[in-house]
């Protein structure tokens, strides 16, 4: 069968062969299969912008995210004509864990008939037992993580500030059908701000966030603006109720590879079309856009790069 006989989502996949193999030599097929499954099943993926679908199945190597259904880690969501790549809170969790940014990271609900208790400060505290039966209406949620020096860290958002994050997002029907699992996806994405961070992970929330519509907010580089966000003190250890795994230490991740000459050139002119010109201008739209905060466009990684030129040559 040749490629012009292919339906054009067929096509699309067929395409982003290559350079999926360029960024994961071992994963096409299975995830090719996966996909398939999936737009057999859905109409509406199969109608999605074939350039949105070559997008999506190259993001699922960028991010190391899988398809695998038994998992339930990443999907692929027909929205608005587009197939985008989203993920749940697990496989969230999951990316952080293989990437070696935390030892283990989970995400809970509170409900106003559990007992909780937080503290933030020099010896902050987190409490949580769940109530047995009718748990009532939701009021918070919390995610925590182990780092790989031991230390322990956690972010609580009650039900104001979830509230405005949904408000914001494009994705109103799923936040309306998984609210809970919204809720914890939204508490990953915070407290991953406060870690060390990892290539893979911050590419799939850079890649969330973009789906979802939601305004992208920088990520703090010193305590300076963890204390200006969070009203708090440095990030400490905390003690943690809930019971936790303890996970073998993956070994350590090797620097991101930096923009090639190549994007620079290809982002500068695409920029610069669109009526930015200065460097602090260029900058602004990428922390702005995308969230990506850095001081020039020279010190983007080649996987930032490589999604902010295919989500532009996407947009046009």
């Amino acid at each position: 069968m040749t490629t012009k006989s292919l339906q054009p989502w067929q096509q699309a996949i067929v395409q982003a062969e290559e350079r999926f193999l360029a960024i994961d030599p071992e994963r096409f097929e299975p995830e090719k299969e996966f996909a398939r499954q999936l737009f057999i099943s859905n109409e509406l993926l199969r109608k999605c912008d074939p350039k949105s679908i070559y997008n999506a199945v190259v993001n699922i190597a960028a991010t190391g995210a899988t398809l695998n259904p038994a998992l339930q880690q990443a999907y692929l969501i027909p929205r608005k004509g587009k197939c985008c790549l989203d993920f749940s809170y697990r496989g969230l969790i999951q990316l952080a864990v293989d990437s070696g940014s935390v030892l283990d990271m989970d995400a809970s609900c509170v409900y106003e008939n559990d007992t909780f208790s937080f503290e933030y400060g020099l010896d902050p505290k987190l409490k949580h037992i769940p109530a047995l039966g009718d748990r009532g209406a939701f009021t918070y949620v919390y995610a925590k993580a182990i780092l790989l020096s031991g230390i322990k860290k956690f972010i609580v958002l009650d039900k104001p500030e979830i509230e405005k994050i949904r408000q914001s997002a494009q994705t109103q029907k799923v936040w309306s059908e998984w609210y809970d699992e919204m809720a914890r996806k939204t508490a990953i994405k915070k407290l991953y701000k406060m870690l060390p961070q990892s290539n893979k992970m911050s590419h799939a929330i850079m890649v969330v966030n973009e789906h979802e519509g939601l305004e992208l907010e920088p990520q703090p580089t010193n305590a300076k603006k963890l204390m200006e966000k969070f009203g708090q003190g440095e990030p400490e250890t905390v003690t943690v109720s809930t019971p936790t795994t303890t996970t073998k230490p993956p070994s350590e991740t090797p620097p991101a590879e930096l923009i090639t000459t190549a994007q620079l050139k290809k982002l500068h002119t695409i920029l610069t079309g669109r009526g930015l010109g200065t460097s602090e201008e260029k900058r602004q739209f990428l922390d702005g856009e995308y969230g990506i905060e850095v001081a020039s466009t020279k010190d983007l990684t080649k996987d930032q790069a490589m999604f902010i030129l295919d989500n532009l040559d996407t947009k046009g």
